[in-house]
């Protein structure tokens, strides 16, 4: 929760500044989507042998890209053109530049390969669950959780579904406790 807390504080010292308020909302909606993300990894962690913190940890962390990327743009669109173009021109690259951001910053090797490997969807892993698994498994739960209910997840021949032992049975239970862990995070930082 203190990882949590310093980037809730970092996020919000970010919107007040002057050259980054152009992307002031952009950034509260990949805050919001960390903390989606970052809860669902903790979830999805508890069903295997990885540490549910660092997999929470890895949920807040895995759009670092996209934040480095919308501050640059922010900051560098008079040279550019505009913010526009300069988001477009980097667009698939929020994952390796956020691995890369982590790698810099001294992460361990494992959360920054699972932030550079978050769109690895086809990923085939014949051991057991690692931190990637769980985070590439908790984005595509991410986007069932914006469906209406009843929701269905596709799990039949995903290879990261396999890998996590995660069922489409599983699903609504999953998505239900991750529900109520983004309701104690977003209590735990409104304090």
């Amino acid at each position: 929760m203190v990882h949590g807390t310093a980037m809730s504080y970092a996020v919000q010292q970010m919107k007040n500044e002057s050259s980054l308020r152009s992307v002031a909302p952009y950034m509260i909606q990949l805050w919001n989507r960390s903390i989606t993300i970052a809860s669902i990894c903790r979830v999805v962690a508890g069903r295997t042998r990885v540490s549910v913190d660092e997999a929470f940890l890895t949920g807040l962390f895995h759009g670092i890209g996209d934040l480095y990327i919308m501050a640059r743009a922010a900051t560098q669109a008079v040279a550019l053109g505009s913010q526009k173009s300069w988001l477009e021109l980097l667009i698939g690259w929020q994952a390796p530049i956020g691995k890369a951001v982590l790698e810099s910053w001294g992460f361990a090797e494992q959360m920054c390969d699972a932030v550079g490997e978050q769109g690895d969807i086809e990923r085939r892993w014949k051991h057991e669950a690692g931190l990637s698994d769980v985070l590439i498994a908790s984005l595509a739960l991410a986007k069932a959780l914006k469906a209406p209910e009843p929701r269905t997840i596709a799990t039949e021949g995903n290879n990261v579904f396999l890998t996590v032992h995660v069922k489409a049975e599983d699903c609504a239970a999953i998505l239900a406790e991750a529900e109520r862990q983004i309701s104690r995070v977003h209590e735990a930082l409104a304090e």
